[in-house]
């Protein structure tokens, strides 16, 4: 009646008289006079022109008014219900009219004070019907929605917590706060969607969610949440995935090159579903552990945010803002650190500036070689020009290289009797010093011919840069390597 699309049409005097069981046990609703249509126009249609109708005591106070709407009826149905299970019949006459439109009169006693074998919940569901507020009755539907639940209770489901379940509603509730429990019962060997289709009966709803775990099978937190929307879709399912993150600026300081610091930021799932946070395009120098986050409501997640500054060949300030995104939010988040610029330069060229370094060392021991052995020559040749006898100098470098040979020869000889490198260094010191001095004394005039001979025909300048190369070259291989750690500490201090 109150859904017939041409408009609600109103009984206006449900009452038991008016209430018949057939032969069939069929029950029907008789006695149409005072009955009327409401037109779907704006509410002022229907609140006038009703006529003064009704039965006491099975009529409510705004139908008394002229007033009369679809829950009219439903106070007068309710009415109804309680005279029949208590027997209880209204003793107000026409002239309590007043004092019911007024409240002072009209109400019913409990039902259970009447008959206890009332149920609780069938007394409630009178209460609510009978308000005196028009607003907190119950539509027709839900009336018969709330006695079907009553009369015809839905088995219950019991949760892995022993937590009774009736209705699609609470287990939506229950699993939000138990979730690490629910999505084990929903995917633990169909458990959940076969538990829904023996005790509920609800087949499409167990297909749905076998559907879901199939759709979700390596990832059961997001499956868990596409569950509760088909559960809840009035309430989880409209609400917003959201997440918080404990820090909008994230500062790592001045840093040297080369180095990498690390640092740690918080994620916090703050709505009702489950969310999946990704972040955008790092810049070479950032990095962060974890790029995609999953986050169950009410759960929290530490990842490590690392700047690596040997990554970048530029110095100076550098500066990013990452955006954290879920699909529905996003959060910005300011990264920012500084690197000097003449160490990033130094570092960026370390092993250049090393070979170059030793390059110069070769080539100024190769110039100082020149000069000695020029500047000796030269003095060499003007003392036997002057003197006509070789110079001491000539002598004394004439004996160096005859004893170098001679200390060489004997340690070749004696070499299978020494045990250890002490032992080599120790005789073959004293055997280059022995000949030497002994070359000096005893040869170094006929070597010191030889040397002088070198030196007049020019050739000295050319014997110290082949020998000033030679230790420029042994020099800078065992420098070089030192030179390049020297220059890399440097640029990190």
């Amino acid at each position: 009646m109150h859904t017939h699309p041409a408009g609600p049409v109103l009984h206006r005097d449900i009452k038991p008289d008016n209430i018949m069981l057939d032969s069939s046990n069929r029950i029907w609703l008789i006695d149409f006079g005072l009955s009327k249509t409401i037109s779907a126009q704006p509410a002022r249609a229907h609140t006038k022109g009703t006529m003064l109708a009704g039965t006491i005591g099975y009529t409510p106070a705004e139908q008394w008014q002229q007033k009369a709407e679809p829950r009219s009826d439903v106070y007068a149905l309710a009415a109804t219900l309680h005279s029949l299970i208590t027997g209880f019949r209204p003793p107000w006459s026409q002239t309590d009219i007043p004092d019911i439109v007024r409240g002072h009169k009209g109400e019913f006693p409990p039902a259970r004070k009447l008959n206890p074998a009332v149920s609780v919940e069938i007394e409630e569901l009178i209460r609510r019907a009978m308000s005196s507020e028009v607003s907190r009755r119950p539509t027709a539907q839900e009336f018969l929605d709330w006695l079907d639940s009553i009369l015809q209770p839905t088995p219950i489901l019991e949760a892995p917590d022993g937590t009774k379940i009736k209705n699609e509603q609470e287990l939506a509730r229950w699993s939000e706060q138990h979730w690490q429990h629910a999505v084990q019962w929903l995917y633990d060997r169909d458990k959940l969607p076969s538990q829904i289709e023996r005790l509920w009966g609800k087949n499409k709803l167990a297909k749905d969610l076998r559907d879901i775990v199939q759709q979700y099978t390596d990832n059961w937190d997001a499956g868990l949440d596409a569950a509760l929307a088909v559960l809840d879709p009035a309430g989880f399912g409209v609400a917003r995935p959201a997440f918080q993150v404990d820090k909008q600026v994230v500062d790592f300081g001045s840093l040297a090159v080369g180095v990498t610091s690390d640092t740690m930021m918080t994620f916090y799932n703050s709505g009702r579903r489950y969310t999946k946070i990704h972040v955008t395009t790092l810049p070479v120098w950032l990095s962060v552990d974890t790029p995609v986050l999953s986050l169950p409501p009410g759960q929290s997640r530490t990842v490590k945010l690392t700047v690596n500054t040997g990554n970048s060949r530029i110095g100076g300030a550098l500066h990013t803002v990452l955006t954290f995104n879920n699909g529905n939010t996003n959060t910005s988040v300011k990264v920012q650190a500084f690197v000097s610029r003449w160490r990033t330069l130094l570092l960026s060229n370390c092993k250049e500036l090393a070979s170059i370094i030793t390059a110069i060392i070769v080539l100024s021991l190769i110039i100082m070689g020149y000069m000695l052995a020029y500047n000796t020559g030269i003095t060499i040749a003007e003392y036997y020009r002057q003197y006509r006898e070789v110079a001491p100098i000539a002598r004394l470098i004439g004996a160096c290289v005859a004893g170098f040979f001679f200390a060489g020869f004997m340690l070749g000889i004696g070499s299978e009797d020494l045990k250890d490198a002490t032992s080599v260094l120790f005789y073959g010191g004293f055997m280059y010093f022995m000949a030497t001095a002994f070359s000096y004394y005893f040869l170094g005039w006929l070597v010191g011919i030889l040397v002088t001979f070198v030196a007049e025909a020019g050739f000295f300048p050319f014997i110290g840069i082949i020998l000033g190369a030679i230790v420029g070259i042994v020099i800078a291989s065992k420098t070089h390597k030192f030179i390049l750690q020297g220059l890399m500490w440097l640029a990190r201090i």
